[in-house]
């Protein structure tokens, strides 16, 4: 398991983010997702001392939205030094070509534990007009089954991040259906005033739900 310093989020995790499955985070803009990751990211590869995996990561970055100043600072708020920067991978992507590239690279790395793409969507939806759905979604899906498979065989984390979308009032996570299907554990995103609400999804059919915090610590219960 990966804690994410939340004991309330964890719980909802069944412990944290597990290692050798594949974790579907979605919410819209500012409801903590990217936030979430960094902590995540720490915490992999802090020493198990401090409770971590001493792991290394793979952080795919489809919207230039990675800050290592971020990881310095909660890094710092832990105890730990900006060393920890030196066991996260970032890859800058373009393309949903250079991001099925990009996992290709996980079962080459060494004690990596952790992925997470962010956002892994973005890029299908900028390249694939409209009329090019079918297309869109077929390759969305290829690529979520292959990142289940190196989830399992690879024995690593892998976390990915998406947007939404509104239908009427009611709002859906973009290109649910071809995610969904190779997801083992999915968690809804949403804020009210300052606090995170995280409702897990899949597998649970029950209304499960845990609080959080944001702060310049990371990641904190509510």
């Amino acid at each position: 398991m990966i804690s994410t310093s939340s004991v309330a989020l964890d719980n909802l995790l069944g412990g944290g983010v597990r290692v050798g499955m594949l974790t579907d985070v979605f919410g819209a803009s500012g409801t903590g997702k990217t936030q979430l990751c960094f902590q995540l990211c720490v915490n992999c590869a802090k020493p198990k001392n401090k409770n971590g995996l001493d792991g290394n990561v793979l952080f795919i970055d489809a919207t230039n939205i990675f800050r290592p100043e971020r990881i310095a600072q909660i890094a710092k708020q832990a105890g730990l030094d900006d060393k920890i920067l030196d066991k996260i991978y970032v890859a800058k992507i373009y393309s949903s070509a250079d991001q099925s590239a990009a996992i290709k690279r996980i079962p080459q790395m060494q004690n990596l534990k952790l992925v997470v793409i962010d956002s892994v969507a973005d890029l299908y939806s900028f390249e694939y007009k409209q009329s090019m759905g079918a297309e869109k979604h077929l390759k969305l899906m290829r690529f979520m089954h292959e990142l289940a498979l190196y989830a399992i065989n690879c024995n690593v984390a892998i976390i990915v991040t998406n947007s939404v979308r509104f239908t009427g009032t009611e709002q859906v996570q973009y290109l649910d259906r071809s995610i969904s299907t190779f997801t083992h554990f999915k968690i809804s995103l949403s804020k009210h005033n300052d606090v995170f609400k995280a409702q897990l999804l899949q597998p649970s059919l029950e209304h499960k739900e845990a609080f959080f915090r944001v702060s310049d610590k990371g990641i904190m219960d509510a």
